[in-house]
């Protein structure tokens, strides 16, 4: 999905830290830095791209030409992850994003949203999993985190046929809402418990 290179951690976060914003409902965001004049003024944020989202980026990169795959894959992700405090879409579609004259405008744009996705909205073809969870798995285990630990690694059901894994209850959205991020935040809480 990416050519540039696969995303480690980022290095000033802690781990305690990083497991909190993945446990965040209905998803997790960061808040864009106000001193990003980009979008003007008002309180805005980079949400995480649910599950669903990742697949429609990763079909806007396929669907373009070669030499614009990855500025439409960019546009498309920041077109879902720009949102308002009341988590409306400041772009609901690509075009709405597109459609500045200046493409220094839009670069902004992208430069504002890029750092922000990188943190808040991990996937397993941009990312390194493995270190990501070894991070969160740290965090689940921190005292900060153990009630939140417990809480979200049991829910699931049980029957005769087996467990059926449930983590869209913690977050109360639908299991195509969850993102990544969400997904490996209740993994990583199942090791620390062990949890099977």
């Amino acid at each position: 999905m990416t050519t540039r290179g696969l995303i480690s951690p980022p290095s000033g976060w802690a781990g305690h830290k990083l497991f909190r914003v993945f446990l965040r409902a209905p998803r997790p965001r960061l808040p864009v830095p106000p001193t990003q004049q980009a979008l003007g003024s008002g309180r805005f944020f980079v949400r995480a791209l649910s599950i669903n989202e990742v697949g429609c980026v990763i079909d806007a990169g396929r669907s373009a030409r070669p030499e614009v795959a990855r500025l439409s894959m960019e546009l498309e992700m920041a077109s879902y992850a720009l949102v308002d405090a009341a988590g409306n879409r400041l772009f609901p579609s690509v075009d709405d994003l597109a459609c500045f004259e200046d493409s220094r405008v839009v670069d902004a744009i992208l430069d504002v949203a890029r750092p922000l996705l990188d943190i808040v909205s991990p996937t397993p073809f941009t990312h390194y999993k493995s270190e990501w969870m070894h991070m969160l798995t740290k965090g689940a285990g921190d005292v900060t985190n153990q009630r939140a630990a417990v809480l979200i690694c049991h829910c699931r059901d049980i029957s005769q046929a087996g467990r059926v894994l449930r983590p869209d209850r913690y977050f109360g959205v639908p299991m195509s809402e969850l993102t990544y991020g969400q997904w490996w935040a209740f993994e990583a809480a199942r090791a620390v418990l062990n949890v099977k």
